[in-house]
């Protein structure tokens, strides 16, 4: 008769898991100069998103394109591209715009 092996699965807390040591540290100052959009932020026209502030650019973000800002540097906001741009950005594409050229979303709620 053959016995079956049955897997051991540890499970650890959150507070387990990670050590305080090894707790994973943006190198991007978090927003706190000002409040920022949770609807995201739209280009107020076709715009280079750059690799860093002031850095080369990584591509074309236009006015319909949504930003999520996730950090900022001086007059730079750091963010996130919140779908596919038509312009051929990836979802979640990270880049740096400047503050000037990106006006807050309209949130909308229709509940």
């Amino acid at each position: 008769m053959m016995r079956r092996l049955i897997p051991l699965v540890l499970v650890l807390s959150a507070a387990q898991a990670v050590p305080a040591a090894a707790a994973v540290v943006s190198p991007v100052p978090a927003v706190t100069a000002e409040p920022v959009n949770s609807c995201g932020y739209h280009p107020r026209q076709n715009l280079k998103l750059r690799s860093q502030p002031g850095g080369p650019g990584l591509g074309v973000v236009t006015p319909r394109d949504t930003l999520y800002v996730v950090g900022e540097r001086g007059d730079w906001h750091q963010v996130r591209v919140a779908h596919t741009s038509q312009t051929g950005l990836k979802l979640g594409t990270l880049g740096w715009v400047a503050k000037r050229h990106v006006e807050p979303a309209v949130c909308m709620n229709l509940s």
